[in-house]
C-alpha cells in the first residue's frame, strides 16, 4: 500500500479472507473470497443542501435533553460530559431546564486539530445523565470540527453541519434501590460539585463518582465500503471531507459479554479525502472461479477500551467495560473479496434491461469509457470491525453515510477485448453490480 497526500493504492494481493497487500507478480495464488452479508439500507433519502442552511459553526451546540418512562421532559436531571479525544476530563455539568433540555457547546483546542490527521476532526463525548436519586445513563456523541475551512467547500460545511449530532436525547430512569441511597432531590443548581476529576475518578453528581480501573487505545482496520469490480477493471473509491462512518459503540456489564450500546459517527477524512485506487482480479469460492467479485474497502479507527466502577456515596454500584470509537487513524492496507450472486447474471440479462439501466466500462483500440456513480444510500456493514479487549471481543458494525460524499470511477487500464456491464439491481442506488 502505497500512500499519498490524496491517494491510497492498493494492488492485488494475496491470502484468505482478509488478507494483507502485496505486488501482484508476487504470487499466482488466486485468494479465496467469501459470501457477502451485508445489507444496504435503500428508504435512506440523499441529503438535499440549500442556499438557507448553515455551513459547520466553529464552535458547535448540543441540546441534551433528559425524558422520563412515558417520554416527558424531566427537568432537574444531573448531565457530566466528558471529553474523550481533546481535552481528556470532564469539560461540562449541568441541570436540565423545565423542558427536560440544557445546552452544551463543544470547542476543539488549537493543539487538537493541529494533529489531526485529516481537515476535519471529531471530538467524542461521553454524557452521563442522572435523575435525581436514579441511575446513571450514558451516551456517547461526536461533534466534527473544521480545520482550515478553507479546504473545504461550502457545500461540504453544509452537509456537516446538516449531518452532525445536534440533539442528544435519553430516557433517564429512577432507580428502585440503590445502595446507601442517599436522595437529594431537593438539591439546587447553586449546591453542582466543581468540574473535575479526583484521581482517576470522575464525579458526575448526585453522589457519584465513576473511576477507571483499565485502559486501553486499539488502532483496528474498519470495513468501510464495498465496490463490485472485474478482473481487468480499476476502480478509484473516494470519501469526502463531508463522508461519516457511523460505528458501534460496545457495552459489558460486569460478567456478561459485549453488545452494542449506541454508535458514533466519524468523519473519514484524511487529508481532504480518503482515496483508495485497486483493480478487481479473479478470485475462487469453493472449487469456483469468480471473476466479477466485490472489494471490501477498509480504514484504520481508534478504538478506546475502559474499565470503570461505579460508585455511589464509595459504594461500588456495577463494574462496566466500554468500547468507543474515537477517531480516524488513517488508511489501511487490508481488504478482503466476497462473492455475489448477482454478479454472476449473464450479459445479456443485462442489456435487455431485465434488471434496471446498465452502463458499460472499456478499453479497446478505438476508444475507451469509464463512469463515475455515487451510492444514493447508506450502507451497513455488520462485523466491520474487531477490538479483542481483555475481557473479551467486542465485534461492532459500520454504517457509511454515502449520500451525497463519494464518488467510484470504473474504468479499464490497458487495451482489452472485454466490456464490462454494471448496473443497480436495486434501482435505489443502493449498489452496483458488475459483469462480463
Amino acid at each position: 500500500m502505497t500512500f499519498r497526500s490524496k491517494m491510497v493504492t492498493l494492488v492485488s494481493g494475496v491470502s484468505l479472507f482478509t488478507v494483507s497487500v502485496f505486488p501482484a507478480y508476487a504470487s499466482t495464488t488466486i485468494p479465496t473470497i467469501v459470501e457477502a452479508s451485508d445489507t444496504t439500507i435503500l428508504s435512506t433519502p440523499k441529503i438535499e443542501i440549500t442556499t438557507a442552511d448553515k455551513a459547520l459553526q466553529t464552535k458547535p451546540e448540543v441540546i441534551l435533553e433528559s425524558l422520563n418512562e412515558l417520554g416527558n421532559p424531566e427537568p432537574g436531571t444531573y448531565v457530566t460530559v466528558k471529553d474523550m479525544s481533546d481535552a481528556k476530563k470532564v469539560v461540562f455539568q449541568g441541570r436540565t431546564d423545565e423542558n427536560g433540555t440544557v445546552k452544551f457547546t463543544s470547542v476543539a483546542s488549537d493543539e487538537f486539530l493541529k494533529k489531526s490527521i485529516g481537515n476535519v476532526a471529531d471530538i467524542v463525548y461521553e454524557v452521563f445523565f442522572v435523575v435525581p436519586g436514579g441511575e446513571v445513563t450514558r451516551k456517547v456523541l461526536s461533534v466534527p470540527h473544521i480545520k482550515d475551512p478553507s479546504k473545504v467547500d461550502s457545500f461540504d460545511q453544509k452537509v456537516l453541519e446538516k449531518t452532525r449530532d445536534k440533539k442528544v436525547s435519553v430516557k433517564a430512569t429512577k432507580a428502585k434501590d440503590i445502595s446507601n441511597k442517599q436522595a437529594l432531590s431537593s438539591e439546587s443548581t447553586s449546591n453542582i460539585q466543581p468540574l473535575g476529576t479526583v484521581g482517576t475518578c470522575d464525579i458526575l453528581m448526585d453522589g457519584y463518582k465513576r473511576c477507571t480501573t483499565a485502559a486501553q487505545d486499539y488502532s483496528v482496520s474498519t470495513k468501510v465500503g464495498s465496490v463490485n469490480v472485474g478482473s481487468g477493471e480499476q476502480v478509484d473509491f473516494n470519501l469526502t471531507s463531508s463522508a461519516k462512518i457511523s460505528l458501534a459503540a460496545g457495552y459489558k456489564l460486569d460478567s456478561n459479554p459485549f453488545s452494542p450500546s449506541g454508535s458514533v459517527s466519524l468523519s473519514a477524512d484524511t487529508s481532504t479525502s480518503v482515496d483508495y485506487s485497486f483493480g478487481g482480479t479473479c478470485a475462487y469460492f469453493g472449487s469456483t472461479l469468480y471473476c466479477d467479485t466485490a472489494r471490501n474497502v477498509y480504514a484504520m479507527y481508534q478504538y478506546h477500551y475502559e474499565q470503570t466502577k461505579l460508585y455511589r456515596y464509595d459504594v461500588l454500584q456495577r463494574t462496566e467495560e466500554t468500547v468507543t470509537p474515537i477517531g480516524l487513524v488513517g488508511g489501511s492496507t487490508e481488504y478482503s473479496y466476497t462473492q455475489d450472486s448477482n454478479n454472476a447474471r449473464p450479459v445479456s440479462s443485462v442489456i435487455a434491461n431485465s434488471y434496471g439501466p446498465y452502463f458499460s466500462v472499456y478499453n479497446k483500440s478505438t476508444g475507451s469509457s469509464s463512469t463515475t456513480k455515487s451510492y444514493k444510500s447508506e450502507r451497513t456493514y455488520g462485523l466491520a470491525f474487531t477490538v479483542n479487549t481483555p475481557v473479551g471481543a467486542f465485534q461492532g458494525s459500520a454504517t457509511t453515510q454515502y449520500a451525497n460524499s463519494h464518488t467510484i470511477k470504473w474504468y479499464v487500464p490497458s487495451v482489452s477485448t472485454t466490456t464490462f456491464y454494471h448496473y443497480d439491481y436495486s434501482t435505489n442506488g443502493g449498489s452496483y453490480y458488475v459483469t462480463h
